[in-house]
Formats: structure tokens, sequence, C-alpha cells
């Protein structure tokens, strides 16, 4: 299958390299690129750092990860822990599946109003910190990063939708979807004969909500249940 990816680098790179070994044909269209933010680091005393993005690390500075990377991590995701193992921090001592789950997590192992330091994207939902305020903690947010939309999907990527070389279009965020559908109506595409599969129900709303007829989406919400929708699929 062609396929195309609306990753942000570095994540589209690794995600074409697997889809590859599955015998696809992936082609690159990021329409959000991930830069940092430049914020300094807040000051104030935490009792462990929260992150539930990979991306969450990739900007922070030196002297950043020094001051933070003795206190115990608590992550959502096993990529988001590897990520902070990769920038300097120590193992993960709490990993939750998901960001539902890492407040009842928090609360087994820490007393409120513990305080922590929650590194983010400047674009994220409010889920998490919702949860752990209404559990008493204090939460300290440090934006990291920002994903910034881009301008138009590249042209290669117009050339085959146009002709209808693409077989599947792969989505990993609900903001991505949206750019998405944006940058595709500037270009005038037709989608009607395309089918989008998407990381979770969430990350689907979008395409429903356009009424897109092809929207298939993951049992679970992970890159390998993603790509095992792939298999054997045809709109024909």
């Amino acid at each position: 299958m062609k396929i195309l990816l609306l990753r942000a680098a570095p994540d589209a790179a690794r995600s074409a390299a697997e889809l590859q070994k599955r015998g696809h044909r992936p082609l690159l269209s990021p329409v959000i690129e991930i830069v940092p933010t430049g914020l300094p680091l807040p000051s104030g005393s935490f009792e462990a750092v929260i992150a539930s993005s990979a991306q969450a690390f990739k900007f922070l500075a030196v002297e950043e990860v020094e001051r933070l990377r003795d206190l115990p991590l608590l992550c959502v995701g096993s990529r988001t822990a590897a990520a902070a193992l990769k920038s300097g921090f120590r193992a993960a001592s709490l990993i939750a599946p998901d960001a539902k789950s890492l407040t009842p997590l928090v609360a087994v192992k820490y007393a409120a109003p513990a305080h922590f330091i929650y590194l983010a994207g400047e674009d994220r939902k409010p889920d998490l910190e919702e949860d752990l305020v209404a559990a008493q903690f204090q939460i300290t947010v440090h934006e990291t990063y920002s994903a910034e939309a881009a301008e138009k999907l590249a042209s290669a990527a117009v050339s085959a939708l146009e002709y209808r070389e693409i077989d599947a279009i792969l989505h990993y965020s609900r903001r991505s979807a949206e750019i998405f559908l944006s940058l595709a109506a500037e270009a005038k595409l037709d989608l009607e004969q395309t089918a989008h599969f998407c990381l979770s129900a969430d990350v689907a709303a979008p395409l429903v909500e356009a009424g897109q007829p092809h929207v298939i989406i993951a049992d679970t919400p992970d890159e390998t249940a993603l790509f095992r929708k792939l298999t054997g699929f045809s709109l024909s």
C-alpha cells in the first residue's frame, strides 16, 4: 500500500521505516513542525517530573536536565520514558499506559498536595492537569515545545492524492488531522475515495465531523494496532 504519513520529523521517518519493513510504500508530508518555545525552566521545588510526550525532552538545555534528572520521573507511555532516559534522566519510576491512568497511580505513590513539574507541549489536552489538580496535587507546567502548522502539503503528496495513488493516510493526533483537512481543502483535494487510519476516536473526530466516509480507528491507541488495521485493507 502507498501510505501518506503526516507526522512531524523524526517520528515520521521512524514510522516510515517500520512501514517499509511491512512492505508498504510511505510518502511523507509533515503537517506540523515541532519547535522549542524557549521558555525558561520555572523556579521552585518539585517532588517529581511528569511528562506525557517524548517531545517534551527534545529541547531541554543541559543545565535544565541536570536540575531535574535526579527527581522521580512519572511518564505516560514507554516511548516518553525512553526519550527521557536518552536525554539524561534516570529511569522512570512510574509509567502509565495513557494519561487517564496516570493520576490514580500518582495518588497511590504521593500524598496531596505534592508539587510536580509537568513538561509539556504548548498545544495539549487539559485532561491530565485537570485530573491532577482535582486530586489536590500542585502542578507547575513547563511548555518546552510547540507544534506549528505547515503552510501547505508536500507537492508529491498533493499530486499523489489528486491521482488517487494514496491507499491510506495515517493520523496520529487530532490537531494534525484538523490541519490536514484544512490544507487539503486549500489544495482543493477530493478525499471521498481516501481511507483515513486513526490512532483513536478522538484523533478521528475531525474527519468524522467533516463527513469523510472511510475512517478506520485502531483497536488500541498505539502504532502497532494502527499498522495492524492496514493488513488486508482495500476500499475496492
